[in-house]
């Protein structure tokens, strides 16, 4: 190979790993009102590998809820998200799964309008 196109190539390799990877926008609902873009369960607890999990409710797209606490789940190539909720319209709590940080979720904060 020729010794340019081995340098050349470095070079490229060189600035991918060292280019700033964008940070998550940490939205933090926590403490604030939320309203769901799609149905999700209501859940006792997150569940996990030694950890039971039941369904409590469902959740409907539109249904306004107070988020009480968020926790962010890391693993080895997502990170998931949780909030816990109290849902205004059968003022039931638990958890509920908001998706990947970084993609699209299933909980936005609500406006006043909502």
């Amino acid at each position: 190979m020729d010794r340019k196109v081995l340098l050349a190539v470095a070079s490229v390799c060189l600035a991918i790993m060292m280019a700033p990877t964008p940070a998550l926008a940490e939205i933090t609902l926590a403490g604030h009102d939320a309203v769901a873009q799609a149905d999700a369960n209501l859940r006792d607890n997150i569940p996990g590998i030694l950890v039971n999990s039941q369904v409590l409710d469902i959740i409907e797209a539109g249904e306004r809820a107070y988020v009480t606490d968020q926790k962010n789940i890391f693993g080895v190539t997502k990170t998931d998200q949780w909030l816990f909720v109290k849902v205004y319209s059968s003022g039931k709590l638990g958890w509920v799964y908001n998706g990947v940080l970084g993609g699209p979720l299933y909980f936005e904060a609500a406006s006043d309008g909502d």
